[in-house]
């Protein structure tokens, strides 16, 4: 996208936790931007291109249980596929995590502090905000307040009605 340069960067949060980010990075960075949803960084291009374009360097990851990072699902009912993505592998998801001692809401913020290292190291000195959608939103939310790097929190369609479940989920 014009003078804008994709790269595609890998980050360790923890030992053995190897974590994909796409980063968008303009050749004169005005600031960063870690753009946070729970659906794959390779989806919502444009809302990446959009922030690069705005002269910000631009970093969107896939956290654990996100995008690459979630289990794989066989949906033997195809016509139920809805039902399972939403309801089924988050269920399935936070009970593993459960189960094996870990708060996925805590690893995730985690996650994003050590991709502040990152987001320092590819531009010193610059503000970093963060924006978050949907689940995204929290993590941002929680990240923003747990660490002073972060100077602006955006966060869309993370508090909604049951009525806006329904209409924009399934």
């Amino acid at each position: 996208v014009g003078a804008i340069e994709g790269r595609r960067i890998h980050y360790v949060p923890e030992e053995g936790l190897l974590l994909p980010v796409e980063a968008l990075v303009p050749p004169d960075p005005q600031g960063v931007i870690v753009l946070l949803d729970e659906c794959d960084r390779r989806e919502d291009i444009d809302w990446q291109i959009q922030r690069a374009s705005e002269g910000l360097l631009v970093l969107r990851p896939d956290l654990r249980g996100w995008g690459e990072m979630q289990p794989d699902q066989d949906w033997a009912d195809r016509e139920g596929w809805s039902r399972n993505l939403y309801d089924d592998r988050r269920r399935k998801l936070y009970a593993l995590a459960q189960l094996a001692g870990r708060n996925l809401a805590r690893d995730r913020v985690r996650d994003v502090r050590a991709l502040l290292n990152v987001a320092q190291a590819l531009a010193p000195g610059k503000d970093i905000s963060i924006e978050g959608r949907r689940q995204g939103a929290w993590v941002a939310l929680l990240t923003g307040l747990a660490d002073a790097r972060v100077k602006r929190l955006a966060l869309e369609r993370y508090l909604c009605s049951f009525r806006d479940v329904l209409h924009h989920e399934v």
